[in-house]
C-alpha cells in the first residue's frame, strides 16, 4: 500500500488544474506496481486496470471544483482515495494467503504512518481538513 500511496501522490503532483492528462502511462505504472506487490493473476490485473482507469477519470472530474470549493474538493478526493483502496482490496483473492498476508502487512504499515502523521498535525494545530486528509492517507495535497 505504501507503493500505492507513493504512486497516487506522484499522480497528484503531476496533474494540473483541471487540464486533461493522458493517464495511460501512470495507470500502467500503478497496475504494474500493484500487480508485482500482490502477485495478481490476469483476471485480477484486468479488474485493477478498470479500477485505476475509473480513479483517474474521477480525479480529472473533481479537479474542476478545486478552485471553486476547496472543502468539497478535498472531501471528494478523500472519498475517491478510500473508494479506490476498497476496490483494490476487493480484487484480492481472500483465499490466497500470500496476497492477504501482504495486504494485511501493508494495511498495518499504512495505518501506523497515518496515525503518526495525524498526531504530528495535531501537535502543530493543523487545520481539520489537513488532519482528515492524513487520516485517509492523503498527504501534502
Amino acid at each position: 500500500m505504501k507503493y500505492l500511496l507513493s504512486i497516487i501522490f506522484s499522480f497528484f503532483l503531476m496533474t494540473g488544474f483541471g487540464q486533461s492528462v493522458d493517464n495511460s502511462e501512470m495507470i500502467r505504472a500503478e497496475v504494474d506496481q500493484i500487480t508485482n506487490l500482490y502477485k495478481l493473476n490476469d483476471v485480477q490485473k484486468s479488474k485493477l486496470q478498470t479500477v485505476l482507469e475509473r480513479k483517474y477519470s474521477n480525479r480529472e472530474e473533481i479537479e474542476l471544483i478545486k478552485e471553486t470549493d476547496i472543502t468539497k474538493y478535498r472531501h471528494k478526493l478523500r472519498t475517491l482515495h478510500e473508494g479506490t483502496e476498497g476496490s483494490i482490496a476487493l480484487i484480492l483473492d481472500h483465499t490466497n494467503s500470500e496476497q492477504m498476508s501482504i495486504y494485511q502487512a501493508e494495511k498495518k504499515k499504512n495505518r501506523l504512518e497515518r496515525i503518526a502523521m495525524v498526531n504530528e498535525l495535531k501537535k502543530q494545530n493543523a487545520d481539520i481538513e489537513d488532519i482528515m486528509d492524513a487520516r485517509v492517507g492523503i498527504f501534502n495535497q
